[in-house]
């Protein structure tokens, strides 16, 4: 029953049905948000440890509550940060987005931040992780639950689905990304936006 849970659980966060599934869906969002709190290898440890335990429900521990609610307060603060340095756009389809640099791990964050405060009505946003793979990736959230940012993704050489899509970087767009930026960090990130992606 708990790997069961443990599986579904993993399933709703990774899906993105999580926000629409009561308190299930909440429990699958703390889960992901306690991988970032542990780390890989202590999540894993901890896991197994529940599925192991043979129980009927998977469970946080009290230490785990607090690790989760720790790092939900000092996201709340990195993200207001984060999005302070954000810089909007229009598309060619007239679609509002915003653009702006983060580290990966924020990318899932960082979406449903801006979903609660979206007072600019964008459509989508682009978090900029240059540490993510080999020279960094785009990540797109989109912001109105109707907007599908994989076809956006897919015209600019990336996939993923409606609701998260992602394009990588190569060497080069970093490298002039990097050099735009100590000019002016919103030609940097319009250079980002508009590129495609080629191996």
């Amino acid at each position: 029953k708990v790997l069961d849970e443990f599986v579904e659980l993993t399933r709703l966060e990774d899906t993105w049905e999580w926000k629409n599934t009561g308190d299930q869906g909440l429990k699958a969002h703390d889960l992901a948000i306690l991988l970032n709190g542990l780390g890989i290898n202590d999540y894993i440890k901890s896991s197994i440890l529940k599925i192991k335990n043979k129980g009927n429900s998977f469970e946080f521990t009290e230490t785990e509550r607090n690790i989760i609610n720790e790092k939900k307060a000092e996201y709340l603060r990195t993200l207001q940060r984060i999005w302070s340095e954000a810089e909007y756009f229009v598309d060619e389809d007239k679609n509002k987005f915003a653009g702006v640099y983060a580290d990966y791990e924020y990318r899932n964050e960082l979406a449903e931040y801006v979903k609660e405060i979206n007072s600019n009505n964008l459509k989508y946003i682009i978090i900029i992780a240059l540490e993510k793979g080999l020279f960094g990736q785009k990540s797109y959230r989109s912001i109105d639950d109707d907007f599908d940012v994989d076809k956006i993704a897919e015209a600019h050489g990336g996939n993923g689905h409606p609701k998260a899509a992602s394009v990588n970087i190569t060497r080069e767009q970093k490298l002039k990304s990097l050099d735009l930026r100590k000019i002016n960090q919103r030609d940097s990130i319009k250079y980002l936006v508009d590129s495609k992606y080629s191996e």
